[in-house]
C-alpha cells in the first residue's frame, strides 16, 4: 500500500502588482498541481509582520522575493529552506533561480537591431545590479557594430534637456516597463512621435502596464512562469533533501519578445535595405531564396549582399535563418505543434536540415529546446 503524502505549507512572499510576480506564481501553481502536496500561500512583502506572521504560522519553505530589507533578514532568521527569485540584491543570500539579465539587454538590443536602428540609448538605474546586468547584455550586443550607447539615469530623465538630446531616429531600451511608460510620457511631452522617431521597448511584459502606456509597449518576456516553475522544482528537492544548496544562481533565458506598437517601424534611412529587410520579415519562413529577392527587388545580388553586410554585420543567408529559427523557438514553446510541422511552417521542406540548422542557431535540438522551456500543463 502506498503511503501517504505529507502536505507542505510554502509561502509565497511577492508583490502581485507586479506582471512578473503574477507570472512567477503561475509556475508555481503549475509545479504545485502535480503531486507536489504543497499548500500555497501568499503575502505581500509590505503586509508581512517579521515577528509574528512567521513566528506563530508553520511554513515548511519560502519562495520569495530576498532583495534587501527587513524581510529578507527575516528569511535569513528562518531555519527553513527558501529560494529567491530576486535579482535586486548585490549579493545572492539564498539559493536563487532568477532572470538572466544579460540575455534579456542582448535580446532587446537584436530586437532593435533587426528594427534598422543605429543609434540608442538605455534608461535605467545606475545605482542597481539588474540595470546594470541588463545593460551589459545590451552593450555587448551593440558592441561589435562600433556603435556608441547613451545611457540615462532615472534620476536624470525628468531633466527635459536630457530628453531633447536624443536625436532621432533611435531605438530606447528601458530596463522595466513602469519605467518605460514613463519613457514614452516624456519622449512624447518632448515632442517626439512613438516609434516613427523613438522606438521603446522595455523588460517584464507587464499586460496591464504595456497595454496602459500612452503607445502600447513591446517588452522582453523575462520568462516568469519559467521562473516560478524552476523555484518551486529547487525547493522540493531541498525540503525532501535530494539536493544541497547551490551555490551559484539557476538564470532563466527570457522567453522572447513581445511586440507592440512601440517598435512597429523599419528606421533605415537606405530605401534598398529597408525594402530587404521588410521582404525577408514577409518570405523567409514561405521557402524564399536569395535569388527571388534580388529578382523581386531588381537589384544587382552581389551590390545588396556588400550593402546590407556592411550596414547589419551579417550576410542575407543569416538574416534569413534568424527569421526562420524566431519562428521556430516561438512555435516550439508556445504550442504542441509536431517538430516536423514546425518545420514546414519556417520553410524547410527538409526535416533533417532544419534539425541541423536549428541545433547550429539555438544549441540544442528541437525537441529538448521545447522540453526545455514548456512547462507542465
Amino acid at each position: 500500500m502506498g503511503g501517504t503524502l505529507k502536505t507542505h505549507r510554502i509561502r509565497l512572499i511577492m508583490e502581485p502588482d507586479y506582471g512578473y510576480c503574477r507570472d512567477i506564481v503561475k509556475g508555481i501553481r503549475k509545479f504545485a498541481t502535480h503531486g507536489s502536496g504543497w499548500e500555497l500561500f501568499l503575502s505581500r512583502m509590505r503586509d508581512v509582520d517579521p515577528q509574528r506572521t512567521w513566528a506563530t504560522e508553520r511554513c515548511d519553505g519560502i519562495i520569495g522575493l530576498a532583495g534587501g530589507g527587513r524581510t529578507t533578514e527575516a528569511m535569513l532568521s528562518l531555519d527553513i529552506p527558501v529560494v529567491n527569485v530576486s535579482s535586486r540584491a548585490e549579493t545572492l543570500l539564498f539559493p536563487s533561480v532568477i532572470q538572466d539579465n544579460h540575455a534579456i539587454g542582448h535580446l532587446a538590443a537584436e530586437h532593435l537591431l533587426e528594427r534598422g536602428f543605429t543609434r540608442f540609448t538605455v534608461v535605467g538605474f545606475n545605482s542597481l545590479r539588474f540595470s546594470r546586468e541588463r545593460l551589459e547584455g545590451f552593450s555587448d550586443r551593440i558592441g561589435p557594430l562600433d556603435i556608441p550607447i547613451r545611457f540615462i539615469d532615472r534620476i536624470r530623465l525628468e531633466d527635459f534637456d536630457e530628453v531633447r538630446k536624443l536625436e532621432p531616429p533611435m531605438g530606447v531600451f528601458v530596463v522595466t516597463d513602469s519605467l518605460a511608460m514613463r519613457v514614452i510620457h516624456r519622449l512624447i511631452a518632448a515632442d517626439r512621435r512613438v516609434p516613427h522617431d523613438m522606438a521603446v521597448i522595455g523588460v517584464d511584459n507587464d499586460d496591464l502596464l504595456c497595454d496602459l502606456a500612452e503607445v502600447p509597449l513591446s517588452s522582453v518576456d523575462p520568462g516568469g512562469e519559467r521562473i516560478g516553475y524552476e523555484a518551486a522544482a529547487l525547493l522540493h528537492r531541498l525540503i525532501e533533501g535530494e539536493q544541497s544548496p547551490p551555490t551559484e544562481p539557476i538564470r532563466v533565458p527570457p522567453a522572447g519578445v513581445v511586440e507592440r506598437m512601440s517598435t512597429q517601424i523599419m528606421a533605415l534611412e537606405d530605401p534598398l535595405l529597408a525594402k530587404t529587410m521588410e521582404y525577408i520579415q514577409e518570405n523567409a519562413c514561405r521557402r524564399m531564396t536569395i535569388s527571388d529577392l534580388v529578382k523581386d527587388l531588381e537589384v544587382s545580388r552581389r551590390t545588396l549582399e556588400l550593402r546590407f553586410k556592411k550596414r547589419f554585420g551579417h550576410t542575407l543567408h543569416e538574416e534569413i535563418r534568424r527569421v526562420q529559427m524566431r519562428l521556430a523557438r516561438s512555435l516550439l514553446q508556445d504550442t504542441d505543434i509536431p517538430v516536423p510541422e514546425v518545420a514546414r511552417r519556417c520553410g524547410f521542406s527538409d526535416y533533417t536540415r532544419f534539425i541541423s540548422v536549428f541545433g547550429a542557431f539555438v544549441g540544442n535540438s528541437p525537441g529538448r529546446y521545447r522540453k526545455q522551456y514548456r512547462l507542465t500543463s
